[in-house]
């Protein structure tokens, strides 16, 4: 695990940024005029320092894919409330059903260090391709207004939020 622990100043503006966040995706920049910092481009709430960061440490740690089969690397950054981050990649294995996706591995890494609020994960892989459905529910337990960044290979990304990428989705609340 490799923690990425944000500068107090990035993390400032992302407090302030994820009050205003809304659950429909968002794939434009805008500014952000109010930031301590002056005019940042903005995407799903998020300066555009964080996603970048977020897609590097993805991006990164999805060289260390386990991937004999399928050829497929993919690498996942979650950020979690409190300004950490936590990568994954994902794991394949000679029975299909036992593989686990980049994005899973890097949420379970959070949880086993006892992290368990989430505001944005980025997922990185050479097309830019969506995460797969029980990913989609896994990222949506931890609620509906989770920033999802999407990135390929060399960069280019779009944003939603795990509600709009699993908009049926049910939580612990639907267990009742």
């Amino acid at each position: 695990m490799r923690d990425y622990t944000l500068s107090q100043r990035l993390l400032n503006r992302l407090r302030y940024s994820t009050s205003t966040m809304s659950s429909k995706p968002n794939h434009t920049h805008t500014t952000d005029e109010s930031s301590e910092l002056g005019p940042q481009k903005t995407v799903a709430g998020f300066a555009e320092a964080i996603i970048r960061r977020l897609i590097r440490a993805a991006d990164e740690v999805r060289k260390n894919a386990y991937v004999p089969y399928s050829g497929y690397h993919v690498g996942a950054a979650v950020f979690t409330k409190s300004g950490m981050v936590f990568t994954g990649c994902n794991v394949e294995n000679a029975s299909y059903g036992l593989t686990n996706c980049a994005e899973r591995s890097a949420i379970f890494t959070a949880i086993g260090e006892g992290q368990r609020e989430f505001v944005a994960i980025a997922v990185v892989t050479d097309q830019g391709w969506s995460p797969c459905g029980a990913c989609r529910q896994v990222i949506r337990e931890f609620g509906d207004n989770i920033a999802v960044i999407i990135a390929d290979g060399k960069g280019n990304y779009t944003s939603t939020t795990s509600g709009a990428l699993l908009p049926s989705g049910f939580s612990a609340a639907d267990m009742k």
